[in-house]
């Protein structure tokens, strides 16, 4: 639904994305947008229609405090996204570093090296 809209590559469902988010704008229906759903969206830009990683972030982020969308975890997804753009780091590697942000990461994963926020600590040494 995110990236038909995003992209209008298909007349129709772009049209069903929109009036969906208009809906939603209004109050008329409440829409859950999960981690797992944008890290799709992410895969699906990235790689499909090779946009850069700054323009995913730009595109997505509005959708994280978008009045009709819920976003529970609206903040850590913003700051991986912002994350996202700024390094070449997969997404799931920036939502774990900013959900860990401040704190220390368990893992053998040497990205986690780019974040000065994150302490990696690496298991059994």
């Amino acid at each position: 639904m995110i990236v038909r809209f995003l992209r209008a590559d298909h007349p129709a469902h772009f049209e069903a994305a929109k009036k969906l988010f208009e809906r939603a704008q209004s109050g008329e229906l409440r829409l859950v947008l999960l981690a797992p759903v944008l890290a799709e969206v992410v895969f699906v830009l990235s790689s499909v229609y090779k946009c850069t990683r700054a323009q995913v972030k730009d595109a997505l982020r509005p959708f994280l405090f978008h009045g009709g969308i819920e976003c529970p975890e609206s903040a850590v997804l913003a700051d991986a996204l912002e994350r996202f753009a700024k390094t070449r780091v997969d997404l799931m590697d920036c939502y774990v570093a900013a959900a860990a942000s401040g704190h220390g990461v368990c893992s053998f994963d040497q990205d986690f090296r780019k974040f000065n926020d994150i302490q990696l600590r690496q298991p059994g040494i």
